[in-house]
């Protein structure tokens, strides 16, 4: 059973639904005895989401909570960073502030434009829209101040089911040059499950691109829920390290105090 969980969002996120102390509490309830809290930071709202209010409430939650459960649960204080490269400055300043164990990048929408969430996809292009992801996706592996890589397939998650492209066929080149670049940065990439919870029914990235990334040279992979409510720590957390196993991963990758540290998947599933 796995043990660990290295996605999970909190009330200072605007759409988390618990304070730091209760999703740790979750996790305890659990069984789970490491986790990384990873609040959001997307700077196309960083100001109409009041992010430098929510990133320093964050932070002093995430380590008040971690004194309370000393001994209890391991509690890696993190942020996930949207559209990082929007603004470089204010992004190296804010991950500069505070001495980050786990830092999760990510893009969630393009530009100012609103988050795929949001998004219309009958009223745009979709191909078009998603190559362009793929390319912002790879200049943030470029600049590489992140500790890993999140939910690669991202806009596929809210992309109807009637429009949804069948396959990576169109952008195969483009995802293998970022999963190469991925596996050469030294940093590592996740399987996000949340789409187990969702309709779309299948880990970002699904396991086609995990395969393709442990074909590529990749060696670091973490598993994180991302949880936004108490009762998702945790969420099939061990679907996705079976699928790290089935496309040949040995270790499944977790952080203590900013550095990687493998642990063998046979060890993870016992």
């Amino acid at each position: 059973m796995a043990t660990f969980d290295f996605h999970m969002h909190t009330d200072s996120s605007p759409d988390g639904n618990a304070s730091a102390l209760e999703m740790c509490e979750a996790a305890i309830a659990k069984g789970i005895t490491h986790i990384a809290i990873t609040d959001h930071l997307d700077f196309p709202d960083y100001e109409t989401d009041r992010y430098a209010e929510r990133t320093e409430r964050s932070w002093a939650e995430q380590t008040a909570a971690k004194a309370a459960v000393e001994g209890r649960l391991r509690v890696e204080r993190g942020i996930e960073i949207g559209s990082p490269l929007l603004d470089v400055e204010l992004t190296e300043k804010t991950l500069a502030a505070h001495p980050y164990d786990y830092v999760l990048a990510s893009l969630h929408q393009l530009g100012r434009h609103p988050d795929f969430y949001f998004l219309d996809f009958s009223q745009i292009d979709i191909l078009k829209t998603i190559d362009d992801y793929f390319e912002g996706i790879y200049d943030i592996v470029k600049w590489g101040k992140f500790s890993t890589l999140a939910h690669l397939t991202y806009p596929f998650r809210y992309i109807p089911d009637d429009l949804r492209p069948k396959d990576y066929a169109r952008w195969d080149d483009h995802i293998t040059t970022i999963l190469k670049a991925l596996a050469q940065s030294g940093r590592a990439m996740e399987i996000n499950t949340s789409g187990l919870r969702k309709k779309i029914g299948v880990t970002s990235p699904d396991f086609p691109l995990i395969q393709r990334y442990f074909d590529c040279g990749g060696e670091l992979v973490t598993v994180g829920s991302d949880a936004h409510y108490m009762q998702d720590v945790g969420a099939n957390i061990d679907d996705g390290v079976a699928l790290a196993a089935k496309a040949g991963f040995r270790y499944i990758t977790v952080f203590e105090g900013g550095k990687p540290k493998p642990l063998p998947i046979e060890e993870v599933l016992k």
